[in-house]
């Protein structure tokens, strides 16, 4: 096995005009960057979806997409500042854990929303199993969507 403790090949010596060249995500430690916006932490989950007949994955993933956006848009509300980036929600994978259940990853990026208020927003759909807003919207976007499926 190989190690890289330094972002080099092991031995490899450390150049002091790589050390001050920024790479990858910025240092949020670092003092220079105090008069730039920052980016702001996401929150993420795991949601799984049941049912007695879904549509493959890689279908049903768009559609828990916008669930999940919409339930959590209408949730929180925007904070009202120019140039401040929307509610952005990725969903990742898509795994078929049984023939009636599928799990999928998701992130929210809150843009200008309060990542504690879209937190708690989230805390209180686990709590309720997705009852509240994002089984509505799930449930109607699919029959929208999959009416046959």
């Amino acid at each position: 096995a190989t190690a890289t403790g330094h972002g080099g090949p092991p031995g490899g010596a450390r150049s002091s005009s790589a050390a001050s060249a920024p790479v990858g995500r910025p240092n949020p430690f670092d003092s220079r960057n105090e008069g730039a916006e920052r980016p702001r932490p996401g929150l993420g989950g795991i949601i799984y979806v049941e049912g007695s007949t879904l549509p493959n994955p890689a279908k049903l993933a768009p559609v828990v997409q916008a669930a999940i956006k919409a339930a959590l848009d209408g949730a929180v509300a925007a904070t009202t500042m120019a140039g401040v980036t929307p509610l952005r929600v990725h969903v990742h994978g898509g795994c078929m854990e049984t023939g009636s259940s599928t799990r999928f990853r998701f992130e929210v990026q809150p843009g200008a929303r309060d990542p504690v208020r879209l937190a708690a927003r989230l805390r209180a759909e686990a709590h309720s199993r997705g009852a509240e807003f994002l089984m509505p919207e799930l449930v109607g976007l699919l029959e929208e969507q999959y009416p046959n499926f």
